[in-house]
């Protein structure tokens, strides 16, 4: 059933960044807690309204994580939910990783040897993310914090340590 709601949102994103005609990409890719690569998606257009919007179309996992990898499922998805690209797309944004953004073989390289006209942005989400990590490595205090919280989710991700804590904390609690 979240299949097919799915299938029909996004028929109805699909048609709208199609009557805007131009379209921008964000794409990301993360490791999910199996550690599968997962690659995501994301459409920016101009509605019929002239506002701005930004609509997630397909997570996918992927094997190879490399620019040229990349590029090759951007292809599949975009064949898949019939997305001209080549003519259609004006700018595309992705963060600072070689495989992303590399001159030579980053999947930016591809995608604007097919599409010249294709604007390159470095996602500035990203990059205040490298300057808050890069901050909070400086202090020790925040640093030893988040690796106590790390340790702690680990631990915690037992199902039978989480319910006997849980138990435990239940029965010091009604003390």
């Amino acid at each position: 059933m979240l299949l097919v709601m799915s299938d029909i949102v996004r028929s109805q994103i699909l048609k709208k960044v199609k009557k805007a005609g131009i379209f921008s990409i964000m794409i990301d890719t993360t490791t999910d807690v199996s550690n599968i690569e997962q690659f995501s998606l994301i459409l920016r257009f101009v509605d019929e309204f002239g506002e701005v919007k930004e609509r997630l179309v397909a997570i996918e996992s992927t094997n190879d994580a490399t620019g040229k990898g990349m590029f090759d499922l951007l292809c599949n998805i975009c064949v898949k939910y019939d997305l001209d690209w080549i003519n259609n797309l004006c700018a595309q944004t992705y963060d600072g990783a070689a495989s992303m953004q590399g001159q030579y073989s980053g999947l930016r390289s591809y995608v604007q040897e097919k599409n010249p006209r294709t604007l390159y942005v470095w996602c500035f989400s990203h990059v205040l993310n490298l300057v808050v990590v890069d901050t909070c490595d400086r202090c020790i205090s925040i640093r030893n914090f988040f690796g106590d919280m790390q340790v702690l989710i680990s631990f915690m991700r037992a199902r039978k340590r989480t319910a006997i804590f849980l138990e435990e904390q239940k029965k010091m609690l009604s003390k």
